[in-house]
């Protein structure tokens, strides 16, 4: 791909797009809990003291969105241990210096958005519910972006200023060089520049220097590494595997060098976001359906242009990934425990879903969209949608080829002394059915969705910036 030179600073105005969780078992309620997670905010939020480019970062916290989407009824816990995670929060910008740049997103200051989407799902026979969230009920990886969708679509559609957003998950180190070439990269793009065409890109987490494979791709490689480990770098115990079972992912999934991430820095066009919404409502947590496979959808619908061939001699220029913006993520500020080891059980299947998935939307052999696309086409030129079991007939026989290759790959002897090998040799044969119905469950509700998601866009259109209610989504910068 070429490069530009990115080197020349752009004006433009930069927002950002985070997500931030509680820690893992903490309930909020004494002191020390309310102690210990503030601390850990206020870490993330420290690296933005040096991102004077900055301009505005919006923080969505769920716990309290998920409970009222998914019940229907007044939550009352959650929304006690949401004002107690607003509360930290904000003490945490306030005392980073950060107050005048954060905009804490909650259950408040969505209601009203919700109310409105509610009415139109209502008006077309659909449960609020089934559209935003996983089986009604569960947030997987792009259940949070639909809120990330709602501040695009509102500040795409009224602010006249020329801004960018960007999206970091909350675990990233961001840094203002790195910010800053990704906006300049994007004001240097042939296509994508303005809000009628379509752009989708990112920067990576390629930080560091010898490459460390643990923290470097959007891949987990963990499970190649030992109990204690802090990196996987060349000549470290379990380097060489893992790197030769990152480079073969090419052959069946994303590129893990030339791919767009999620959390670091995506970013995309009022047209792409208007286009094609979130798969926020898939039932089961899929690898890339937050980034990889979004973009995949753009490529086989023609709005972007893929990457070329393996072993083409094109020049690359599809622009998925600024390779010059890179960002920093410590997944095992810890080191790696083996509780993270056994946890790659529920990782494979994940992955195992998104290759899939990936091979239903782009023919990889053919170099053309797959069969999957013929369901979206049909949506979006106003059919009324597929039967699931239809879909499931339909792309049964290519998901089973899929599967069938994974589990030759992965049951190579060179993995035998990893838990992959174990996983491919035992668990996926007896898995391929499940594996199969879950990836269709997600394909066919995403359908559903995109079935009304011009409905839900055009609420933007109508929705006034000067209302108090909508103030959060217009702040000016």
């Amino acid at each position: 791909m070429p490069e530009f030179d990115l080197n020349m600073e752009v004006d433009m105005k930069c927002i950002v797009f985070t997500h931030f969780g509680r820690q893992r078992n903490n309930p909020l309620v004494t002191t020390t809990q309310k102690v210990n997670q503030q601390e850990e905010w206020q870490e993330r939020l420290r690296a933005y003291r040096g991102c004077n480019n900055v301009d505005l970062i919006y923080i969505f916290i769920m716990d309290g969105y998920v409970a009222l989407v998914s019940r229907g009824d007044i939550p009352f816990k959650e929304l006690m241990i949401e004002r107690t995670m607003r509360n930290i929060l904000e003490t945490a910008a306030r005392v980073e210096g950060l107050s005048d740049k954060v905009q804490v997103v909650g259950i408040d200051e969505l209601i009203p958005t919700l109310a409105a989407l509610q009415d139109i799902a209502e008006s077309r026979n659909q449960d609020l519910d089934l559209l935003l969230l996983g089986g009604g009920r569960y947030a997987y990886y792009d259940s949070p972006k639909m809120v990330e969708a709602f501040i695009r679509l509102a500040r795409g559609t009224h602010i006249e200023t020329d801004e960018v957003i960007l999206r970091f998950d909350e675990d990233v180190f961001v840094n203002r060089g790195s910010i800053q070439k990704l906006i300049n990269f994007h004001n240097k793009l042939p296509y994508g520049k303005n809000k009628n065409e379509y752009r989708f890109l990112s920067g990576n987490y390629r930080f560091h220097k010898p490459e460390d494979l643990l923290n470097d791709f959007a891949i987990r490689t963990h499970f190649f590494s030992s109990v204690g480990a802090r990196k996987l770098s060349p000549g470290d115990a379990g380097y060489k595997d893992a790197k030769h079972w990152l480079d073969s992912i090419a052959e069946i999934g994303a590129d893990p060098y030339n791919q767009v991430i999620s959390g670091a820095g995506l970013t995309m066009s009022l047209r792409s976001i208007s286009t094609l919404p979130p798969f926020a409502n898939a039932g089961s947590p899929i690898l890339w359906i937050d980034d990889h496979l979004k973009r995949r959808l753009h490529e086989a619908l023609e709005h972007l242009p893929p990457p070329p061939a393996a072993n083409s001699k094109s020049v690359d220029k599809s622009y998925r990934c600024c390779h010059q913006a890179n960002f920093k993520q410590d997944r095992h500020p810890d080191r790696v425990t083996q509780g993270d080891i056994d946890w790659v059980i529920q990782y494979l299947p994940r992955f195992v879903r998104g290759i899939v998935m990936d091979n239903l939307i782009w023919d990889r052999h053919k170099r053309r969209a797959g069969v999957y696309i013929n369901f979206v086409n049909e949506v979006t030129n106003g059919g009324s949608g597929t039967p699931e079991l239809t879909l499931r007939k339909t792309l049964k026989s290519d998901a089973y080829k899929v599967l069938d290759k994974v589990e030759t790959m992965w049951s190579d002897q060179c993995y035998k002394k990893y838990r992959v090998y174990d996983y491919a040799k035992n668990v996926l044969p007896g898995e391929k059915d499940i594996l199969f119905n879950q990836v269709v469950e997600a394909l066919h509700s995403y359908l559903t969705l995109l079935r009304i998601w011009q409905p839900f866009v055009s609420l933007w259109h109508f929705m006034s910036p000067t209302d108090e209610q909508n103030r959060w989504l217009y702040r000016k910068i």
